[in-house]
C-alpha cells in the first residue's frame, strides 16, 4: 500500500505499461496523444483542475494495478486533457488541465503542462504520449524529461496480454542513439532539426549530409527547456557560418544517424 504522497514502484510500473500500450496501439488504431499524471491527487488538483465532466471518480475504485483498470484508462486516452492516477493506483479524474503553463518556447501545451505538473508537485511523474509517437513515452519528473521504451526494462510486474504485446511492439521502435563526439551522416528520411540555445529552429541537416558532434550533455545540465527533448542533447556544428551551438533532433526525438568511419 502506497504511503500518502509516495507512489509505489508497482503503480509507476503499471502506469508506464499502460502508457506504452497506448503509445504502441492507440485506441482501436487511433492515437490522439495524451498524458497520465501519477502522484498525490490533492496536490495535483491544487496546480490543475478538471475541465467539464470527469469520466473517473476515486469512489469508483478503478485501479491502474488491475488489467481491467489499466484497459479502462487506455480506452479513455484519446480524450482531451490529462488523466490523474493517485499514489495508490486509483484513477481519480480525467480532463485535467494545468492552472498555468511554463514558457518553454516549444513543444506545445501538452509538453508544457507535463513539465509544469512535474515541477510543481513533489514526487509527481507525468507520462506523455505524442500523437505521432513511434511507440515511446516521454517521462517527466522534477522538471526533467526522458524518453522511455519497452527496451528500458521498466516492467516490474506481470502485464496483461495486450500490454505485453504492446511492449514487444514498442521494443522494435528506434530509440535514441547514444552518440559521442565525431562526424556523423544523417539517415533519417526527415533529416535532423537544428535548434539554437534559445530553442528556436535555425535550419536542418538533410538525409545523407554530414555533421559534427562536438559535445554530448545530459538534459538536466541545460535546464528545463532542453530537458523536454529527452535525457541527452547532441551539440555540434551543422553547416553554419558562425560558431553556434546547436541541438539536433529528428521529429520523434530520436537520433537516426550513422557514425562516419575513417
Amino acid at each position: 500500500m502506497a504511503t500518502a504522497g509516495v507512489t509505489s514502484a508497482a503503480v509507476m510500473s503499471a502506469a508506464v505499461a499502460t502508457a506504452l500500450h497506448y503509445a504502441s496501439q492507440g485506441v482501436e488504431g487511433l492515437k490522439q496523444g495524451h498524458a497520465l499524471i501519477v502522484g498525490d491527487a490533492s496536490a495535483v488538483l491544487r496546480c490543475g483542475h478538471v475541465r467539464g465532466h470527469s469520466d473517473f471518480r476515486r469512489e469508483d475504485g478503478i485501479s491502474i494495478l488491475t488489467p481491467a483498470g489499466a484497459e479502462t484508462v487506455r480506452r479513455h486516452m484519446n480524450m482531451d486533457g490529462m488523466t490523474l492516477i493517485g499514489t495508490d493506483g486509483i484513477v481519480c479524474a480525467n480532463h485535467i488541465y494545468a492552472n498555468q503553463l511554463p514558457q518553454l518556447g516549444t513543444g506545445g501545451s501538452r509538453t508544457a503542462a507535463s513539465m509544469w505538473f512535474s515541477m510543481e508537485v513533489p514526487g509527481c511523474m507525468v507520462l506523455m504520449i505524442s500523437q505521432d509517437s513511434p511507440g515511446t513515452v516521454q517521462k517527466f519528473t522534477a522538471g526533467h524529461a526522458e524518453l522511455v521504451g519497452a527496451a528500458d526494462g521498466l516492467w516490474l510486474q506481470p502485464l496483461s496480454q495486450g500490454a505485453a504485446a504492446a511492449a514487444a511492439a514498442a521494443a522494435q521502435a528506434p530509440l535514441r542513439t547514444a552518440l559521442s563526439p565525431g562526424w556523423y551522416i544523417v539517415t533519417s528520411r526527415t533529416g535532423l532539426n537544428c535548434r539554437s540555445s534559445h530553442v528556436q529552429k535555425t535550419g536542418s541537416v538533410a538525409r545523407g549530409h554530414r555533421f559534427q558532434v562536438l559535445e554530448v550533455r545530459m538534459g538536466h545540465e541545460l535546464g528545463n527547456i532542453f530537458a523536454a527533448y529527452g535525457p541527452e542533447r547532441i551539440w555540434g556544428r551543422a553547416g553554419v557560418a558562425r560558431p553556434e551551438w546547436l541541438a539536433l533532433t529528428d521529429n520523434n526525438g530520436g537520433m537516426n544517424v550513422q557514425l562516419e568511419v575513417h
